[in-house]
């Protein structure tokens, strides 16, 4: 099967980097790049040494870059030489995984917030995220985001209650916000 693709496609389909100053996949580490300021591009220079070496475009400096074309032509790199420099090369594939916190899906005890700190409902905690939120409202740094799996004191009041939920008992199997030091891990 064949395909026909621009230069920045190649670059998506072969996994070769085609920006930058080694971007060239034929010249590789020979790239001949410079750095325009102006205009904030890298742009390759000296490809006239890919033409035969009595060329007539060697020598035309004003037409070019204001220089003599002498160089010679890259070298292939055969497909062991190819292999030498991509052997040691670690990939990993797609974006890096962000760190589980340990306590995310652990089984918890809510303590009475009030201030008696007895246990009033068995929970999972969904969220240590403070960005996350809990029916429409950030969590904020003193609060986990906990689910409500059991309750054991039918009269505690949330501790933000929402239009929906004023009690814990009324929570049951939704999250809920719950203060950090008001939770214990199982």
């Amino acid at each position: 099967m064949w395909t026909i693709n621009d230069f920045p496609a190649y670059g998506n389909l072969s996994g070769y980097s085609t920006k930058g100053e080694k971007a060239c996949p034929v010249c590789g580490v020979d790239t001949c790049s410079k750095w325009l300021t102006h205009s904030r591009k890298c742009v390759y220079m000296n490809h006239r040494r890919f033409l035969a070496h009595n060329h007539p475009f060697r020598g035309k400096a004003r037409w070019f870059d204001g220089t003599i074309e002498c160089g010679r032509k890259p070298r292939i790199l055969t497909g062991s030489e190819v292999f030498q420099v991509v052997k040691n090369f670690n990939n990993d594939w797609g974006k890096a995984k962000k760190k589980e916190n340990p306590a995310e899906n652990a089984k918890c005890k809510l303590l009475n917030w009030i201030g008696t700190s007895e246990i009033v409902g068995i929970g999972e905690i969904a969220s240590t995220d403070p960005n996350s939120l809990v029916h429409h409202v950030p969590l904020g740094h003193e609060c986990w985001k906990v689910w409500v799996n059991d309750v054991m004191d039918d009269n505690v009041a949330l501790y933000r209650p929402t239009r929906e939920f004023f009690l814990l008992r009324e929570a049951l199997g939704t999250t809920i916000a719950w203060p950090i030091k008001y939770i214990k891990l199982c």
